[in-house]
């Protein structure tokens, strides 16, 4: 406990005077201002919450009991139409003609009555097997397509009992919520299917109100109604509906793409019906948090124009109380930074008045003690960089481009003795390449020694690495007439090997594209390599743009950037554009018959 005292203590002591008033503020004020605040907020959270759940059951029992009586009357009036004995004698009787039919028809009016006295049917649909009926809008024989249909084989799989389903309509041509039921004689042979499909502007209108999402489910997979448009014209299958489906009956929490909801699951008691309808209300908690009331975020306001006001009458105070050891800190740094001809001005005889005084004395003291050692110290340096002028001289010289040269044709003789005909050829481009890079110079050379000598580099490389290396020349311009600085390719093409090919697992390739646009030569040097980010390929270019004029020996990107902007002006430039995992462009245009700079 004592260590960390002793930590605590030595890291406050380190801390500038106005930094420790504003720690002793924040810890002895904001910090419990804040915490206190927090609280109250995550209470309301919870009563809004608390308010969101009174509601939503509120809501749930409203639209349960409205949606109930709606399919107790679509049971209602099945079961007064399967009883029906007109309806009976039409199914079952085998017409003769179509007068006697027709007739039939006309006279069975029972589904108009219901249709007029319930608005919560939108059609009823009696699916016949009597091949003697003529086919209507309420009676309908029942064709080859519909014993293989979902609905019909539902029906015939419930047996006479109802069952909620989604059926298509073919007079409305669309799908709604529907009402089926097996019609069957006393003897147990089937007639045919009642169909009754209920109003989606009834169920809509049950939903009017309704403050948040909501979900009403059939059989825990279709949807018979949603706030959702997403969930209704596409299917549930892409909706973020699936995530609520799995959820038990009462409220959960659940978090879907970042959003976390409140999710509230109620099973519908819907009687007789074999189906089983819940109700999911999904509630963002930002929804919640935005409800809160115009006093709490006047509140709000309020702690945060206190803790503002506060700050800023603690800072000015403590600029006015460290405003004399700010001007002593500044003088000491600028000693520290070597300006010895600075006086020190703090006027007072307290501490701070004396440590001026001594920092001027110091202060000449210093200047006395530079003037007597600097010649000393200038006569030490220039033996020093002459001692290291002739070390690199030493060194230099012992470098013989001669002896390269030779050593490395005496490598590839001796390899074309042994019949290694590859290594010699190899050796051959090695030492073209290291004789035209040790004497370069400023002059331009022509475009077609520069492409035999990437040609050269890009042999080698595949020497290296056999079939995981491949690449292409396409030229759609003289390159013989052409003229360029050195030593301007080079770089980009080893660039593109070893940041772009090398990293990469399987094969990579190098395409080099040259054309001549409107007297401008452009040059594409694009690989399929690892690629780089947008934001890495804009720091290059911002890094080459700031360094334009900052020229070194290196021979890189920045290296070629510099001198092609000093050698060709303005009208040259050059363009990186990469993405990751598809490989990096670099697209250089340089003028082609003017004065160079």
């Amino acid at each position: 406990m004592s260590k960390l005292l002793g930590h605590i203590t030595d890291r406050i002591s380190h801390l500038k005077i106005i930094r420790k008033m504003m720690l002793i503020y924040i810890i002895g004020g904001l910090i419990p201002l804040v915490l206190v605040s927090i609280f109250l907020t995550s209470r309301m959270s919870e009563m809004l919450l608390d308010r969101a759940t009174i509601e939503v059951a509120q809501n749930t029992e409203r639209i349960e009991s409205r949606f109930v009586e709606m399919l107790k009357i679509a049971s209602n009036v099945s079961n007064s139409l399967y009883l029906d004995e007109e309806l009976d004698v039409l199914m079952k009787t085998n017409f003769k003609d179509r007068i006697t039919i027709i007739d039939a028809l006309n006279n069975f009016q029972q589904i108009d009555d219901y249709l007029y006295l319930y608005t919560e049917l939108n059609s009823i649909r009696i699916y016949v097997k009597n091949e003697s009926v003529l086919d209507s809008s309420q009676i309908i024989k029942l064709k080859k397509e519909d014993y293989e249909s979902p609905w019909y084989k539902l029906a015939v799989e419930k047996q006479g009992k109802m069952a909620l389903t989604i059926k298509y309509d073919p007079y409305t041509r669309k799908e709604c919520p529907s009402l089926i039921r097996l019609m069957k004689n006393t003897s147990g042979e089937i007639l045919g299917v009642m169909v009754i499909n209920l109003s989606e502007a009834y169920i809509n209108s049950i939903f009017a109100s309704e403050l948040y999402d909501y979900y009403m489910v059939l059989n825990n997979e279709d949807i018979i109604v949603s706030s959702d448009m997403e969930a209704e014209d596409k299917g549930a299958g892409t909706s973020k509906f699936l995530s609520f489906l799995d959820l038990a009956e009462g409220d959960s929490t659940i978090v879907i793409d970042k959003i976390k909801y409140q999710v509230f699951v109620d099973e519908l008691d819907i009687g007789d019906i074999e189906n089983s309808v819940k109700l999911i209300t999904p509630i963002p908690k930002e929804t919640l948090v935005k409800e809160m009331t115009s006093s709490q975020q006047t509140s709000i306001v309020m702690i945060s124009a206190s803790i503002i006001i506060s700050l800023s009458v603690l800072y000015y105070l403590s600029n006015v109380f460290s405003g004399r050891v700010n001007a002593f800190r500044e003088d000491m740094h600028s000693v520290a930074e070597g300006d010895f001809t600075i006086k020190s001005n703090i006027e007072g005889n307290d501490e701070i008045g004396d440590l001026s005084n001594d920092l001027n004395i110091m202060v000449d003291s210093i200047q006395k003690i530079i003037h007597n050692a600097y010649e000393v110290q200038l006569q030490k340096e220039q033996l020093a960089g002459k001692q290291k002028e002739a070390q690199f001289k030493m060194l230099a010289s012992q470098i013989n481009p001669h002896f390269l040269y030779n050593s490395l044709e005496t490598i590839r003789m001796k390899a074309h003795i042994n019949q290694q005909d590859e290594i010699a050829e190899v050796v051959k481009k090695l030492a073209k390449i290291m004789r035209r890079n040790l004497s370069i110079a400023n002059d331009e050379v022509s475009l077609s020694n520069e492409i035999e000598l990437i040609r050269h580099y890009l042999e080698i490389q595949q020497f290296r690495f056999g079939d995981k290396v491949s690449f292409e020349f396409v030229l759609k311009c003289d390159i013989e007439s052409k003229t360029i600085l050195p030593l301007l390719l080079q770089p980009i093409v080893e660039n593109a090997f070893i940041h772009g090919l090398e990293p990469k697992i399987g094969h990579g390739h190098i395409e080099i594209y040259i054309s001549e646009k409107e007297a401008i030569l452009e040059v594409i040097i694009k690989d399929d390599g690892i690629g780089l980010d947008q934001k890495n390929v804009d720091k290059i270019i911002d890094k080459l743009k700031q360094n334009a004029t900052n020229i070194d020996g290196s021979i890189g990107l920045t290296n070629v950037f510099q001198r092609l902007k000093l050698y060709y002006g303005e009208e040259s430039d050059l363009k990186i554009e990469s993405v990751i995992g598809s490989g990096t462009s670099v697209t250089m245009m340089l003028p082609i018959n003017r004065e160079v700079s």
